[in-house]
């Protein structure tokens, strides 16, 4: 099953049972990279429909304050972009809720495409 596949997926069976679909978000990174690994899990344990995995950056000015402080604290902690790539593959690996990506277009910039990249696989996403 695709990406996109997983998240509709989510949606529909949120849909089937009458409810919104619970999709939380966390940059990666926050508040440190071994503990947003088990807080991503701790969602998925928790019952989250999808989690959308931000992958911080330096400007985040269209986020609000909280967001802005977590992707702040992430990056002083030396997050980079192969971590996030890292940490959505070990979500993937343990089989959890469907993962949503959270990049701006300078994470992709600095990575290439998506489909040119080997840096993006379809287990990533």
């Amino acid at each position: 099953m695709s990406g996109i596949e997983r998240i509709q997926s989510a949606f529909n069976t949120a849909k089937s049972q009458g409810q919104a679909a619970f999709m939380p978000y966390l940059p990666v990174g926050y508040p440190d990279l071994p503990t947003s690994l088990d807080l991503f899990q701790a969602l998925a344990d928790a019952g989250a429909d999808l989690i959308e995995v931000g992958a911080p950056f330096s400007d985040p000015l269209a986020d609000g304050p909280t967001i802005q402080a977590a992707t702040q604290q992430a990056l002083a902690h030396g997050v980079t972009s192969a971590d996030c790539l890292a940490t959505v593959r070990a979500l993937r690996g343990r089989g959890a809720s469907p993962y949503r990506t959270a990049a701006c277009l300078r994470f992709l910039a600095t990575k290439g495409s998506p489909t040119r990249n080997s840096a993006f696989d379809s287990s990533s996403f």
